[in-house]
């Protein structure tokens, strides 16, 4: 078999394992070779089971959905009440919910004296306390370095280049 200068011996093989891998082709390897062939009635036949397929899955939905549509509308009769109880039921419901929703509101009001909220408001003022005391004592240190380091400058000098120093305290 000759082989057009144009085709790539590579393209015939990748055509041929695609349309075997899609089953529209078989192949067989005879000694040496591998033959490759479709049968018209394999084609047929193969279109007739996805047809069929296909027709029993429309046909178990369509099933399913009578069955459902069955249920929904012994639900909605199940539901249709003689004596009104069902909406005695629903509007006590509705009440409820209004109620529960008028708590909820209260319950906000009332979270900023929730024993945990104040606890964790404690414990953030008590380490923003322990960190001014530390900001004091540093700034303290500081001018206690600069008497040491620097005699030439008095006190007063040390409070007119740092007044901050002048008014400094521990605060409790």
């Amino acid at each position: 078999m000759q082989i057009q200068p144009h085709l790539v011996l590579q393209t015939i093989k990748d055509v041929n394992q695609s349309l075997v891998d899609d089953n529209l082709v078989e192949t067989d390897r005879i000694g040496a070779g591998a033959f490759f062939w479709a049968l018209p009635s394999k084609g047929y036949q193969s279109r007739q089971n996805l047809i069929d397929n296909i027709t029993n899955h429309q046909q178990t939905l369509d099933k399913d959905i009578e069955e459902i549509e069955a249920k929904i509308q012994m639900e909605k009769n199940s539901r249709i009440s003689n004596d009104g109880e069902r909406e005695q039921m629903m509007k006590e419901l509705e009440e409820l919910r209004k109620d529960n929703q008028q708590v909820v509101a209260k319950l906000k009001l009332y979270e900023k004296c929730d024993p945990e909220k104040l606890k964790e408001i404690n414990e953030n003022k008590k380490k923003c306390h322990q960190g001014m005391v530390r900001w004091t004592d540093n700034l303290y240190e500081i001018e206690n370095w600069i008497k040491k380091n620097n005699a030439a400058m008095t006190g007063e000098e040390i409070y007119q280049a740092f007044p901050i120093l002048r008014d400094l305290d521990y605060l409790e």
